[in-house]
């Protein structure tokens, strides 16, 4: 028999299924991350379907100004953000995630940002999204969120794009679900622009 094919044995078959538990727990937590990305992508775009598949649907939410049902806050929230005419931004960054079986805690700090559409000031809030998920059928979901503030800030009114970065008006700017570029059917680099300046002093992203 090659090696390939040889039964493991003794210390060596702890060792794999060692290594087996480690590759579902790096799954799982990957998962996990994507199932918050997916979040914030759907309240940011204000696309309420995407935000509600991340949670299960008895899922609870205490964010502070809405106590309630998870599915119900999605609703809540986009239809505050397109009333109120703003564009918003999730940063997610650390994030600590404890396994107890099906279920996991899970820590997540964020920054957000609200910028406002007629030029007024910018707010920025800082916390973390403690939630409890849980798996069923192979998908984990969150089962309950609390956010925990630690920060809020108000600058100046959003600057100018091409005074700053040189970034012209033609460019590509986010948007709510459906306009905003993310949702385009095509994600190749648009033709060369012969307007927009090749080598360009201004600092890139």
């Amino acid at each position: 028999m090659s090696a390939a094919t040889t039964p493991l044995g003794g210390d060596d078959a702890s060792a794999w299924a060692a290594e087996r538990e480690q590759l579902r727990i790096l799954i799982a937590k990957q998962e996990l991350y994507e199932n918050m990305v997916r979040y914030c992508r759907g309240m940011d775009r204000k696309e309420p379907d995407l935000m509600k598949s991340t949670f299960w649907p008895e899922s609870t939410e205490d964010h502070g100004m809405y106590v309630g049902l998870s599915h119900d806050f999605c609703e809540w929230a986009c239809s505050v953000q397109k009333e109120a005419s703003y564009k918003a931004s999730h940063y997610v960054t650390n994030m600590l995630i404890e396994f107890n079986g099906d279920q996991a805690k899970r820590e997540t700090a964020f920054i957000y940002m609200k910028v406002l559409t007629d030029g007024g000031p910018t707010d920025v809030l800082c916390g973390r999204y403690r939630d409890l998920c849980e798996r069923r059928d192979g998908a984990w979901k969150v089962l309950a969120r609390t956010c925990v503030w630690d920060a809020a800030q108000r600058l100046a009114p959003e600057a100018d794009y091409a005074e700053l970065f040189g970034i012209p008006g033609t460019s590509n700017f986010g948007a709510l679900f459906p306009q905003d570029p993310t949702y385009s059917d095509d994600w190749r680099a648009e033709p060369e622009d012969s307007t927009r300046v090749k080598g360009s002093q201004w600092t890139s992203a």
